[in-house]
């Protein structure tokens, strides 16, 4: 592995999703939880 690597967040109604991207766009780790934005209020 080489460069950088992106995290990914996508925060949608129902849910919480989380990606480790690496540099060539291998996908390291992903972790999801069930509280999405309407949990908040």
């Amino acid at each position: 592995m080489s460069g950088r690597n992106l995290v990914a967040v996508d925060w949608g109604t129902s849910s919480l999703r989380g990606a480790l991207i690496d540099a060539d766009g291998r996908v390291l780790e992903e972790r999801s939880f069930a509280r999405g934005i309407l949990t908040v209020a």
